[in-house]
């Protein structure tokens, strides 16, 4: 079945990167960012498609590698702030001292977070979820009736429909003062719909969803530099356990500065997302999106 070839592709890419950080120590951007496309997508498929599964087989799956995969996301937050750091400071002006020692600070703040991250990997829970993992890929084939692709065609094209109105009234219930929370429940929307459709495309070739992804993912763009920007300003609060300053330069003063020129950026981004907001619900652009994912 394409289901479980799918996630066991997942999987093995999930298991390479946690076996490599275990022998290393290290754990580049990329594999972190690689590591949890793999959970989510594969979470989000289980989950998804969980009739397909024994229920026995999903009696832990809310929970399963979530651990893991909030550690992974904590590290790829720091990450991602890092690379930024240098486009930020083209607003906030920090002289070149003030911006070594700011990023020498973040670097320790994701080395510890670094050690959090490979203890989730070595702990027990994280071996007993590969094991709930790799029991789901040995079960997804034995269900009958399900393991033929046009049912899984069928299932999924319900599901992209049910998913696509889920992710439009996200949108609409999205409003200029929306917090973080709704951008992230919006994000989430995007994602499981996202991950539906780019599945379903494998299982049917004949039909061009290429334009619907690309809008999705575009949503999905705008809403996650929002969010990236508020987790950001958060990121730049001085941390409790760390001087305001170090080697005679107020860190505290210099994160307080990127902070606003963070905040500064998030207005724009809002702006955009709002703009783009306006546009994905336009009635015509509306019924373009539903009309290809509802079409048997």
């Amino acid at each position: 079945m394409l289901l479980h070839t799918y996630l066991e592709g997942l999987e093995h890419a999930a298991s390479d990167i946690a076996l490599h950080v275990i022998a290393t120590g290290v754990a580049s951007a990329d594999e972190v960012h690689d590591f949890r496309v793999a959970l989510r997508r594969s979470r989000a498929l289980a989950g998804g498609f969980k009739r397909l599964f024994p229920r026995r087989t999903l009696a832990h799956s809310r929970s399963f590698l979530r651990a893991s995969a909030l550690a992974a996301c904590r590290l790829r937050d720091l990450d991602v702030l890092l690379q930024r750091l240098d486009d930020y400071n083209s607003l906030a002006v920090l002289d070149a001292s003030e911006l070594a020692v700011l990023r020498a600070s973040l670097t320790a703040q994701r080395g510890e977070q670094l050690d959090v991250f490979k203890a989730c990997l070595r702990s027990p829970a994280f071996a007993a979820d590969m094991k709930i993992w790799r029991r789901l890929l040995t079960t997804a084939d034995t269900v009958p009736r399900q393991e033929r692709n046009s049912d899984l065609a069928d299932m999924t094209r319900r599901r992209s429909c049910k998913l696509a109105r889920r992710l439009l009234r996200a949108l609409r219930a999205m409003t200029p003062a929306s917090g973080p929370q709704q951008l992230h429940a919006l994000r989430i929307a995007g994602k499981k719909f996202r991950y539906t459709v780019e599945f379903r495309q494998l299982l049917e070739e004949s039909v061009d969803l290429g334009a619907i992804i690309g809008s999705v993912r575009k949503l999905q763009d705008l809403a996650g530099v929002c969010q990236d920007l508020h987790v950001h300003m958060g990121l730049l609060a001085p941390p409790p356990d760390r001087g305001e300053n170090t080697s005679g330069i107020p860190l505290a003063a210099a994160r307080d500065r990127l902070a606003a020129a963070v905040a500064r950026c998030l207005m724009v981004s809002r702006a955009d997302l709002f703009a783009y907001r306006h546009e994905f619900l336009a009635k015509k652009n509306r019924q373009d999106f539903l009309a290809p994912l509802c079409r048997r």
